[in-house]
């Protein structure tokens, strides 16, 4: 009995300690994820807004959509450039699986099309697995997932920009977390090269293309020659972003889960505990009563 004791005792001290960290971390990422949210919600209108604004330019201007390479679509996709978002840490749960999957789906099929895919990744995570899956990425970046800025995620932009105006790649795509909420985060593709327009747009932007004129200082290709860049840089900063935030709500709810096992054990533990001593005094009672009786 003294044994079983001993043991479940530093069972539940082990697990009473295990409690204590991923509380910690729980904590830790529940402030990392108010300041991710934060900066994902400020970027994301302002991603929005300059994509519609060169769609206006582009409507506007008669066909000015066709001046600049990065909004033109080459005559045949053969070779595609995927950015895949992961974190360089664990402990969140499903986060990179599900990115990864979606992913790991869209090479294949991209490859049963006869399409050559090059990787770039974002987080250890996803060059490891794709690594062990015999995909080997042609750029790592690391490092990005604490307050990350556009100055960051510019050269992943540049590589994409100068592979698709060079030829070298016909389309970019990014494979990333989509956060939605604390508790939902979906994995998507989108295609990032060539630009390509906003969704869900209604239907009244076209009216005012058609009865709405614009004059432009410069240029209207001038324009779309400074802008564009800039945006492709905007929206793989805020697919990094959109990332970040999905990684530690993931993260948070993983130890808040882990937290709420941790308790739960400590309970059952310490349930056993108190039957295995009871059951010990009740021993000792009996053999109390027996040895008394023995000697009457």
């Amino acid at each position: 009995m003294a044994v079983s004791l001993r043991l479940i005792r530093a069972r539940v001290k082990s697990i009473k300690n295990t409690k204590k960290i991923t509380k910690a971390m729980e904590l830790v990422s529940a402030a990392k994820m108010r300041k991710a949210i934060a900066a994902d919600l400020a970027s994301r209108a302002y991603a929005t807004a300059a994509r519609k604004i060169i769609e206006d330019v582009s409507a506007s201007s008669h066909g000015a959509e066709a001046l600049h390479l990065l909004m033109k679509p080459h005559d045949a996709v053969k070779s595609v450039l995927m950015v895949v978002f992961t974190s360089d840490r664990g402990l969140c749960g499903s986060f990179n699986s599900q990115v990864l999957r979606i992913a790991d789906t869209e090479m294949r099929a991209r490859q049963a099309k006869g399409q050559k895919v090059s990787l770039i990744t974002i987080g250890k995570r996803g060059a490891v697995v794709f690594k062990a899956r015999g995909v080997e990425a042609a750029h790592v970046f690391t490092n990005l997932s604490n307050n990350p800025t556009s100055n960051d995620i510019r050269p992943v932009a540049k590589i994409a920009i100068t592979g698709f105006l060079s030829g070298e790649f016909d389309e970019v795509v990014l494979a990333y977390s989509d956060f939605k909420s604390a508790l939902v985060q979906v994995p998507k593709v989108t295609q990032l090269l060539p630009l390509v327009s906003v969704e869900n747009v209604d239907d009244t932007r076209s009216t005012i293309h058609e009865s709405s004129e614009f004059i432009f200082e410069p240029t209207a290709k001038e324009l779309l020659e400074a802008v564009v860049p800039r945006l492709i840089e905007t929206l793989v900063y805020q697919a990094l972003l959109e990332s970040n935030a999905s990684e530690h709500s993931a993260r948070m709810m993983n130890m808040k889960n882990a937290t709420t096992n941790a308790s739960d054990m400590i309970d059952d533990f310490t349930l056993m505990m108190n039957q295995v001593r009871q059951a010990g005094i009740t021993r000792e009672i009996s053999e109390i009563s027996a040895g008394k009786a023995a000697l009457e």
